[in-house]
């Protein structure tokens, strides 16, 4: 998943998400759905200024990031993100990126209105649905200093799902 800034020359681009799945041992009779985590798109804020935040909606349909995530119906997950406190240029400047607590969203169909919210700074245990899918959105904030120097930016988010063994 990435992030995207632009605009008057500061541009902070595409935050790779590097998604890891583990899972946790099953009991020794119970064989389960390998995880499986497709990014769908990236996280983008679209133009910036300098001194002034901008953050985009779990909820926007153009601009959050989303997942798909494909593992065993009924099998309980949790969801747990690593997260940047900057996006990063290629001179070493960085651009302050915040989350907040709704700023994670889940949902057993892909459907970005039915989502529900949660802190993506903090694990996120749910089940999957009988359709073996989740979907994750993720949005945020950016805080670009006054005399934030122009560029593009970028992080890495890493999210990594596990088995709870429930």
């Amino acid at each position: 998943m990435g992030f995207g800034v632009g605009g008057m020359g500061l541009k902070a681009v595409a935050f790779a998400l590097l998604v890891v799945w583990a899972a946790a041992a099953p009991p020794a009779a119970q064989a389960q759905r390998p995880l499986q985590v497709r990014p769908l798109r990236d996280l983008l804020f679209g133009d910036v200024f300098p001194g002034v935040s901008k953050g985009v909606s779990r909820l926007d349909p153009t601009n959050s990031g989303h997942l798909e995530v494909r593992g065993e119906g009924g099998r309980e997950v949790v969801f747990t993100f690593t997260l940047p406190a900057a996006l990063v240029a290629g001179g070493g400047q960085t651009l302050a990126v915040s989350f907040g607590t709704d700023d994670g969203g889940f949902a057993e169909t892909n459907v970005q209105a039915s989502s529900v919210g949660f802190d993506p700074r903090v694990p996120y245990t749910n089940r999957f649905a009988a359709n073996n899918r989740a979907f994750v959105w993720l949005g945020g904030i950016v805080l670009p200093a006054g005399a934030q120097t122009p560029g593009p930016y970028s992080a890495t988010v890493t999210l990594t799902v596990a088995y709870t063994g429930n």
